[in-house]
């Protein structure tokens, strides 16, 4: 376990969560093409993740005041929201064309 805070279905939601923000860090990378239409569903990476973000910090408990999670959380949540800005103007700039 990752994140152990001494209830089983915390742990196990915290944990899930934050291997999944952490696994959608790592596909964000992916440079996926975005030639017609195909692969439009990276663009709705940023929304997903940040929506696991919130489930993830709702689900913490109020008594842990250092986080040492957040380290490698928000580098991470930073490479899912640019990337996924990148995808966006990419898409913006073809559409102009």
């Amino acid at each position: 376990m990752v994140i152990d805070v001494n209830d089983v279905s915390l742990n196990i939601i915290l944990n899930s969560c934050f291997l999944l923000i952490l696994g959608l860090g790592v596909v964000s990378l992916v440079p996926w093409r975005l030639k017609n239409g195909k692969n439009r569903w990276t663009l709705t990476l940023p929304a997903f993740a940040v929506g696991i973000y919130m489930l993830y910090e709702f689900s913490m408990p109020n008594n842990w005041d250092i986080r040492l999670d957040l380290v490698f959380l928000w580098p991470v949540m930073l490479i899912i929201l640019f990337s996924g800005l990148i995808r966006a103007v990419l898409v913006w700039r073809r559409s102009r064309k």
